[in-house]
């Protein structure tokens, strides 16, 4: 047969209302917790989706979608405009791919026109 105490102790009710009170205040920081994080992935799949991240996204329902469509976010980092030495950088390494592209180009046209040439006088006509 149980025993119960014959006084009540004064700190039950003052603890149970601390206790519910401290519980209400956790789930209210996770609530919030939970929503900042909804509002950094929202801003974040928008970012993404902006710069039409999906076309490199490795997950296809992605991709198929034309959006971001996983927790796994292809996160697009906002980036400053150049500053002006950093366009200088930029039109130098432009005008170098352009330039190295332009020799490619001339040396396969010539090699064809080698390899055509060639053949005709190789080939007795």
């Amino acid at each position: 047969m149980p025993t119960w105490p014959t006084e009540q102790r004064s700190w039950d009710h003052a603890r149970l209302v601390a206790l519910e009170q401290q519980a209400s205040a956790e789930r209210a920081q996770l609530r919030l917790d939970i929503d900042m994080l909804a509002a950094r992935r929202a801003l974040q799949r928008a970012l993404a989706d902006e710069a039409q991240a999906h076309k490199r996204c490795p997950v296809k329902d992605c991709r198929r979608a034309r959006g971001c469509r996983t927790p796994m976010l292809c996160a697009v980092v906002p980036m400053d405009p150049p500053t002006e030495s950093q366009w200088k950088i930029i039109d130098t390494l432009y005008t170098n791919l352009q330039r190295r592209r332009r020799d490619q180009a001339l040396a396969r046209r010539q090699h064809a026109e080698r390899m055509r040439d060639g053949r005709k006088a190789g080939s007795g006509r």
